[in-house]
């Protein structure tokens, strides 16, 4: 993992970055965090991988994710999934 640009957004509590990332396959947002993690030696919770873009046939990724001071804050700012109606179960 290159490090393109990295912003430091003390408001939010978090580190903007930008990098570049070499694989044979598409390393898929999973990929992308443990790799994140690794480089920047935080834990899991508080990553988030916004984008992962490449050229057609390239090689070389161009990843967009946020890393946060504390888990507790990425769960105070980050927006969280939405539940299907039908997941929680009870029929109409």
């Amino acid at each position: 993992m290159k490090i393109i640009s990295e912003t430091k957004n003390s408001l939010l509590k978090r580190r903007e970055i930008k990098a570049s990332l070499e694989s044979q396959t598409n390393p898929g947002f999973k990929g992308v965090s443990d790799a994140t993690v690794q480089h920047f030696k935080v834990s899991a919770e508080q990553v988030v991988v916004r984008e992962v873009n490449n050229g057609f046939g390239k090689h070389s990724y161009v990843v967009s994710c946020f890393v946060y001071d504390s888990p507790e804050f990425k769960e105070s700012i980050e927006q969280k999934p939405k539940i299907k109606k039908g997941a929680e179960g009870g029929a109409k």
